[in-house]
């Protein structure tokens, strides 16, 4: 009895430390994988709001130059994003004439793969005596 308290006395086994380096092996592992799909979220979500604030000032813009052809951006557009801008033809419902409105489908896509749609009503403005 004596010989075992002195062997306890001296430290853990080895099978004491395997067990304890597997429980926190298993524990860094799962932080990890929580911190690494935080990171991407957060990525993905900062490029899906650049993309919103592109499409708001392209909106914005596009409304007061009265076009609405890529070309007539009159800001800095960034080279890592593409727009594309359709018209949808056909009357817009409820509206007789003519009128400076126009349905258009807006799409960014930046280099990463970040895709934003967006389709809206747009009012243009127009120079006085233009027609739409």
């Amino acid at each position: 009895m004596m010989n075992d308290m002195r062997r306890r006395d001296g430290g853990f086994s080895l099978l004491e430390l395997l067990v304890a380096l597997t429980i926190l092996g298993l524990s860094m592992a799962t932080a990890y994988r929580i911190v690494g799909d935080a990171v991407a979220t957060t990525g993905s979500r900062e490029r899906l709001v650049r993309l919103a604030a592109l499409a708001d000032a392209a909106f914005t813009d596009l409304r007061l130059q009265g076009s609405i052809e890529e070309e007539a951006i009159s800001f800095d557009w960034p080279e890592d994003v593409s727009l594309t801008i359709e018209e949808e033809t056909g009357p817009i419902a409820g509206l007789s004439g003519t009128p400076p409105l126009r349905r258009i489908r807006m799409t960014l896509e930046d280099e990463r793969g970040g895709e934003l749609s967006l389709e809206g009503i747009i009012r243009l403005r127009l120079a006085p005596g233009a027609q739409p």
